[in-house]
């Protein structure tokens, strides 16, 4: 498709959207579109010379091109403008991380200068409410209250967990946080360490679907805000991201973890 053509899918997008609906005449796109007969005149010449709609007996019809370039022009839109919508936070990390147009279109932003501190810690603990598995790919450590939720899940035998951490997140637990460790341990969460992106995943598996969380995370490590998703475009990418760091990932056996664990209690 053509410059022309795009412009003419910009410009007449309405048009396009309404004859996929039906096919109609030109007297019925004046009373649906309430623009003067020139106007639809000018819309209905244009299309056509783009190919985008054709003229049959029973009106005017959207062709296979011009469908699909109206869905797919109306989805650029959707996401551009979702994508800005969450700019504020987003914006805040490097611009070539993976982030995806699929994660930002439909997208629900919690933003921690929206709330009181503790509600975004809330939030994070009730999306684990009928949750089976977790996935992570993590950069910085858990707040404490959704770790201890997450271990207590894991103690009830409702939740798994595989999780891939930083190789700076890893020296910091080994090095500072052995108590978390051990319960890491403890409740059989699969960890490995691999390359993780300047942001937080989580891929919250239930029975009935899958919920993609970002979290982005301020220098200090709080929580600046959560873009959550559970479309099927969305839960694609975060499933696609996750398989391919997980699979370069080093996996963190038992015996490590329990080294790591032992080591830290010796020198203390």
């Amino acid at each position: 498709m053509d410059r022309e053509a795009i412009r003419v899918v910009t410009q007449r997008l309405d048009f396009l959207e309404l004859l996929t609906t039906s096919p109609l005449s030109k007297r019925e796109l004046i009373d649906e579109l309430s623009y003067s007969r020139s106007t639809v005149d000018r819309a209905i010449r244009d299309l056509q010379i783009a190919g985008l709609i054709d003229k049959e007996e029973r009106g005017y019809v959207v062709t296979l091109s011009g469908r699909v370039s109206a869905d797919q022009y109306r989805n650029f839109v959707e996401t551009a403008l979702d994508t800005i919508a969450a700019q504020d936070v987003a914006d805040t990390i490097p611009a070539d991380v993976p982030l995806d147009g699929r994660l930002f279109r439909g997208a629900t932003v919690h933003r921690s200068d929206d709330v009181a501190p503790y509600e975004l810690v809330d939030y994070l603990v009730e999306s684990l409410d009928g949750a089976t598995h977790l996935r992570t790919l993590s950069e910085a450590l858990p707040h404490p209250r959704y770790f201890e939720a997450v271990v207590d899940r894991c103690q009830q035998g409702s939740l798994t967990v595989d999780s891939v951490l930083t190789p700076s997140l890893w020296e910091a637990l080994v090095d500072h946080h052995p108590e978390t460790l051990e319960q890491i341990f403890d409740v059989g969460m699969d960890i490995s360490v691999g390359d993780v992106s300047a942001f937080t995943l989580h891929l919250i598996d239930r029975d009935d679907g899958t919920t993609v969380q970002v979290l982005i995370h301020t220098d200090t490590g709080s929580i600046r805000g959560i873009l959550t998703n559970e479309s099927t475009e969305a839960v694609e990418w975060g499933n696609d991201l996750f398989t391919r760091v997980s699979e370069e990932a080093d996996a963190v056996d038992g015996p490590s973890l329990d080294d790591a664990v032992t080591g830290e209690a010796d020198e203390e």
